[in-house]
């Protein structure tokens, strides 16, 4: 978060006001602003549009709640495989693909179905703005 402020990039949940991280609805980290609907989302990029802003804007979407692994938990099983990574010497683009089998072996709930649940969950709330956002610059 402190990156992406440094960098003059808005942070804003959508219907939350925690940052979703990774396979957690929630981390201990707030975003900047909380976006209740989807007309919401789309009034606020095309408003961000039309003054021309040069910084960033990103609305992050929480994993649905039925995929979702406790903050706590996943970044401690995140820790550990990074961790491992590390000590087998994996790197760059190889790491992630690491993780996710690491994390997928030691957890209870299935790491890949909820990977592809967050995708075509961020895919919907996408196609959902840019159709309220199109409405707008009609």
């Amino acid at each position: 978060m402190e990156m992406m402020e440094t960098c003059g990039i808005t942070v804003c949940g959508f219907q939350t006001v925690s940052l979703p991280v990774f396979l957690s609805r929630e981390s201990h980290l707030k975003v900047n602003y909380e976006i209740k609907d989807i007309q919401d989302a789309a009034k606020l990029i095309h408003i961000h549009q039309q003054l021309n802003c040069k910084s960033g804007l990103i609305i992050t979407n929480p994993i649905p709640r039925e995929y979702s692994i406790p903050f706590e938990q996943a970044n401690h099983e995140l820790q550990k495989a990074l961790k491992k990574a590390k000590e087998k010497g994996i790197s760059g683009k190889d790491v992630t693909i690491f993780l996710l089998r690491e994390m997928n072996q030691s957890m209870t709930k299935d790491v890949t179905q909820s990977i592809e649940q967050l995708i075509l969950s961020n895919s919907i709330l996408s196609a959902k703005i840019a159709v309220s956002l199109s409405q707008l610059e009609a």
